[in-house]
């Protein structure tokens, strides 16, 4: 395994792993679940359990070798009501490669592997919950199979991690596969723009890079601010009534925090509002909190200097989500780290009676 090739041998398998082979002339990948044994759990639709893919068959030319439709005596035949089947190895490679999907992987890794659906930022859980996760939806489902939102890829990135995408949110899972198809002609979308302040094609070659690149890092499950942690049981739950996905909680409020020094010492709320194109929103809010904080030996000598100018030197973090509008596209949610250093007179000096508050640029961080 490595920046070129995610290729592994079957020495090398362990119970628990995510891995997946190439497809119709490596177009697209089916993904699954080793759980040991020579047993692979997987989610496919109805009908296409064993050797033949997935319902990308249906849709994408196939340039391969057409294999027959002959039942393997050691695969588990498949349950009536879902998609989730236990196959053998070799039908689950269907005549491919076996590749192992990795976790955990840094952000230039991540954005060196032009495809998606191979690594992920997220952290995995250990080896015995995924087998245990696939095991449990193996007997009771994963609800409906969706190219676009529920795949075979998003079915062992839960299993790996627990995440599950907020209802309501987004038209896409967690499958890295999905996004690479949406992301190319989004990111040739928007960098058509680039032709009223340039001819260059190189320059528009590389805004549609850039915003291909965005895209697949802003959709990581191990990036997403629309994701939750659900057992794999209380999914089940979900899935027997109906609901498969997890219900979005109310639209939060933007939290801001006062600092000085190290020490917190309030923090209060802001209501969300739309920030339109060329014009500026003034919101306020008052920071309460304790009067009292513990500062170490630097905050102590800062706080004297404070005292002698009688203006404060306060941090205020923000704690918010952000997401952009193209037109009729709105990007994916974005939590950035908000960091303002604020200058506070002291109300009760008069040596600040002529003080004003200064514009204050912020530092943002994606």
């Amino acid at each position: 395994m490595g920046l070129l090739s995610n290729r592994i041998d079957r020495s090398s398998l362990k119970p628990g792993d995510h891995i997946y082979s190439w497809r119709t002339a490596y177009i697209y990948a089916h993904h699954g679940i080793y759980v040991g044994d020579d047993r692979v759990i997987h989610f496919t639709r109805r009908g296409q359990e064993v050797g033949t893919g997935t319902v990308l068959d249906l849709i994408l030319v196939s340039s391969g070798p057409s294999r027959a439709h002959t039942h393997c005596p050691t695969c588990v035949p498949p349950n009536e009501g879902h998609g989730v089947v236990s196959s053998c190895l070799n039908c689950f490679l269907a005549g491919g490669v076996l590749y192992r999907f990795e976790y955990s992987v840094n952000a230039a890794h991540f954005l060196a592997k032009a495809r998606g659906g191979t690594c992920t930022l997220a952290v995995s859980d250990p080896n015995e919950i995924t087998v245990h996760r696939a095991n449990h939806l193996l007997r009771n489902g994963f609800g409906c199979y969706d190219v676009f939102k529920n795949n075979c890829e998003d079915f062992a990135i839960y299993c790996k991690t627990g995440l599950l995408v907020l209802e309501g949110r987004m038209t896409m899972g967690q499958s890295g596969q999905a996004v690479s198809i949406i992301g190319g002609p989004i990111a040739a979308v928007l960098s058509t723009p680039m032709r009223l302040v340039t001819t260059n094609i190189y320059g528009m070659a590389a805004t549609a890079v850039s915003v291909y690149c965005a895209s697949r890092y802003a959709t990581d499950i191990g990036m997403r601010a629309d994701v939750a942690k659900v057992e794999v049981e209380d999914l089940t739950r979900r899935l027997s009534v109906g609901l498969f996905q997890v219900i979005e909680p109310p639209v939060a409020a933007i939290e801001v925090r006062g600092y000085y020094g190290d020490q917190r010492f309030g923090a209060s709320n802001v209501s969300p509002f739309y920030q339109g194109h060329k014009n500026t929103t003034v919101v306020g809010t008052n920071i309460a909190g304790q009067s009292l904080v513990m500062l170490n030996g630097g905050d102590r000598r800062d706080m004297d200097e404070d005292v002698k100018s009688a203006i404060y030197r306060i941090d205020a973090k923000l704690r918010l989500k952000i997401r952009f509008k193209f037109g009729l596209i709105k990007s994916w949610k974005f939590k950035p780290k908000i960091r303002c250093d604020l200058k506070v007179p002291l109300s009760s000096s008069n040596t600040t009676s002529r003080f004003q508050f200064q514009r204050t640029k912020c530092d943002v961080d994606f």
